[in-house]
């Protein structure tokens, strides 16, 4: 609605005697906005039908499936017979992979004994060469020192003598000059 329709309705409306509260705009059928249109019946009908005959060949193909049948007294005693047969075989299962555990285990405990002995044979064999290796390096050591001595006191005795022989030559010279 624009300005000027809005003016000309409220100079139509005012009139003396009207109260501004009156002149508010009542709601109409106009101005209430429509209700969704109701679904209809029949489809929600038929949309109901076919849910129940699926469900009733649901309820079919299970009732012609044996979940569980009854058995007569008769065949009791045979399914206890049958339970007592199977909590036998349960035994004898857990028997047997006890005894397979029990086999798993002694073997394990050979193979962790073997390896020790291993260990320590091998253990006892490194140590065995180290102490030969160690004490072959102190032998080499101490005949490279022995050696070392014998070579200063060689290279002494050198000197030694070399001061010596300087001393007989010098001492040679003189008295070959005394006696020229």
């Amino acid at each position: 609605m624009t300005k000027d329709q809005l003016q000309a309705e409220l100079k139509a409306k005012v009139k003396e005697g009207v109260k501004p509260s009156h002149l508010k705009r009542s709601k109409s059928l106009g101005d209430i906005p429509n209700a969704p249109p109701a679904p209809s019946l029949t489809n929600e009908l038929t949309t109901l039908q076919t849910e129940n005959e699926a469900l009733k060949k649901q309820i079919s193909e299970l009732e012609k499936e044996e979940v569980f049948v009854e058995a007569p007294e008769e065949n009791i005693n045979e399914l206890k017979e049958q339970l007592k047969n199977l909590e036998q075989q349960i035994l004898e299962l857990r028997l047997s992979k006890i005894n397979e555990f029990g086999e798993y285990y002694q073997q394990k405990q050979e193979l962790e004994k073997l390896l020790q002995k291993e260990f320590t044979t091998l253990k006892e064999k490194i140590t065995t060469k180290l102490q030969v290796k160690d004490q072959a390096i102190t032998d080499t050591n101490q005949k490279l020192q022995e050696s070392n001595q014998k070579l200063e006191l060689s290279l002494k005795e050198n000197t030694e003598n070399e001061k010596a022989l300087e001393q007989l030559l010098k001492e040679f010279k003189e008295l070959s000059q005394q006696l020229a």
